[in-house]
Protein backbone atom coordinates (compact mmCIF):
# COMPACT_ATOMS: atom_id res chain seq x y z
CA UNK A 1 0.00 0.00 0.00
CA UNK A 2 1.39 3.40 -0.88
CA UNK A 3 1.71 6.28 1.55
CA UNK A 4 -1.11 8.77 1.94
CA UNK A 5 -0.49 12.44 1.11
CA UNK A 6 -1.15 14.70 4.08
CA UNK A 7 0.41 18.12 3.43
CA UNK A 8 2.23 19.95 0.64
CA UNK A 9 5.58 21.29 1.86
CA UNK A 10 6.99 22.96 -1.27
CA UNK A 11 6.76 22.98 -5.05
CA UNK A 12 8.15 24.35 -8.29
CA UNK A 13 5.87 23.54 -11.18
CA UNK A 14 7.41 25.64 -13.93
CA UNK A 15 10.91 25.65 -15.42
CA UNK A 16 13.39 27.26 -13.03
CA UNK A 17 17.09 27.62 -13.86
CA UNK A 18 19.39 26.96 -10.90
CA UNK A 19 23.15 27.30 -10.61
CA UNK A 20 25.58 25.02 -8.80
CA UNK A 21 25.01 24.90 -5.01
CA UNK A 22 21.99 27.21 -5.21
CA UNK A 23 18.69 26.26 -3.54
CA UNK A 24 16.02 24.98 -5.92
CA UNK A 25 13.25 26.34 -3.68
CA UNK A 26 12.75 30.02 -2.85
CA UNK A 27 12.04 29.05 0.77
CA UNK A 28 13.22 26.03 2.76
CA UNK A 29 10.65 23.45 3.84
CA UNK A 30 10.37 21.88 7.27
CA UNK A 31 8.80 18.80 8.78
CA UNK A 32 5.82 18.89 11.06
CA UNK A 33 6.23 19.55 14.77
CA UNK A 34 8.79 17.59 16.77
CA UNK A 35 8.82 14.20 15.08
CA UNK A 36 10.41 12.44 12.16
CA UNK A 37 8.33 12.78 9.00
CA UNK A 38 8.26 10.87 5.75
CA UNK A 39 8.39 13.14 2.73
CA UNK A 40 7.92 12.35 -0.96
CA UNK A 41 9.92 14.36 -3.50
CA UNK A 42 8.93 14.22 -7.15
CA UNK A 43 11.53 15.84 -9.36
CA UNK A 44 12.42 16.32 -13.03
CA UNK A 45 15.52 18.18 -14.22
CA UNK A 46 16.80 19.09 -17.68
CA UNK A 47 20.21 17.44 -17.42
CA UNK A 48 21.85 14.41 -15.83
CA UNK A 49 22.96 15.87 -12.50
CA UNK A 50 23.34 14.65 -8.93
CA UNK A 51 20.77 16.18 -6.60
CA UNK A 52 21.00 16.46 -2.84
CA UNK A 53 18.86 17.44 0.12
CA UNK A 54 20.56 20.15 2.13
CA UNK A 55 19.57 20.86 5.76
CA UNK A 56 19.77 24.21 7.52
CA UNK A 57 22.54 22.72 9.64
CA UNK A 58 24.52 19.51 9.48
CA UNK A 59 25.34 17.31 6.53
CA UNK A 60 23.03 16.80 3.57
CA UNK A 61 22.72 13.73 1.38
CA UNK A 62 22.28 12.79 -2.26
CA UNK A 63 19.12 11.40 -3.80
CA UNK A 64 19.21 8.39 -6.15
CA UNK A 65 22.10 6.78 -4.23
CA UNK A 66 24.40 9.61 -5.31
CA UNK A 67 23.93 8.78 -8.99
CA UNK A 68 23.02 11.49 -11.50
CA UNK A 69 19.31 11.67 -12.26
CA UNK A 70 18.21 10.83 -15.79
CA UNK A 71 17.51 14.04 -17.71
CA UNK A 72 13.88 14.91 -18.45
CA UNK A 73 12.49 11.98 -16.47
CA UNK A 74 10.34 11.93 -13.36
CA UNK A 75 12.06 10.74 -10.19
CA UNK A 76 10.31 10.00 -6.91
CA UNK A 77 12.02 9.54 -3.56
CA UNK A 78 10.42 8.85 -0.18
CA UNK A 79 12.67 9.78 2.72
CA UNK A 80 12.25 10.12 6.48
CA UNK A 81 13.53 13.50 7.69
CA UNK A 82 13.98 14.69 11.23
CA UNK A 83 12.27 17.77 12.59
CA UNK A 84 13.98 20.86 13.93
CA UNK A 85 15.75 21.71 10.67
CA UNK A 86 14.69 23.24 7.42
CA UNK A 87 15.60 21.61 4.10
CA UNK A 88 16.21 22.59 0.51
CA UNK A 89 17.35 20.87 -2.70
CA UNK A 90 20.53 21.61 -4.70
CA UNK A 91 22.83 20.22 -7.39
CA UNK A 92 26.61 20.39 -7.14
CA UNK A 93 27.02 20.15 -10.92
CA UNK A 94 29.12 23.07 -12.22
CA UNK A 95 26.69 23.70 -15.10
CA UNK A 96 23.62 23.80 -12.83
CA UNK A 97 20.33 22.61 -14.33
CA UNK A 98 16.76 23.58 -15.10
CA UNK A 99 14.19 22.22 -12.66
CA UNK A 100 11.15 21.25 -14.72
CA UNK A 101 9.19 20.00 -11.73
CA UNK A 102 9.75 19.69 -7.98
CA UNK A 103 6.99 18.79 -5.55
CA UNK A 104 7.56 17.94 -1.88
CA UNK A 105 4.76 16.51 0.25
CA UNK A 106 4.50 15.04 3.70
CA UNK A 107 3.09 11.51 3.69
CA UNK A 108 1.90 8.99 6.24
CA UNK A 109 2.80 5.34 5.94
Amino acid sequence: MSAIYTRKLASIVTDTVVAQNVDFLAADFSCKDDRETMVRLTLAVSSAVKVRLVPSSGTGFYLNNGTALVAVAAHTEEIVLDSGRTWNVQTDDAAGTTVHHLHVVEVEA
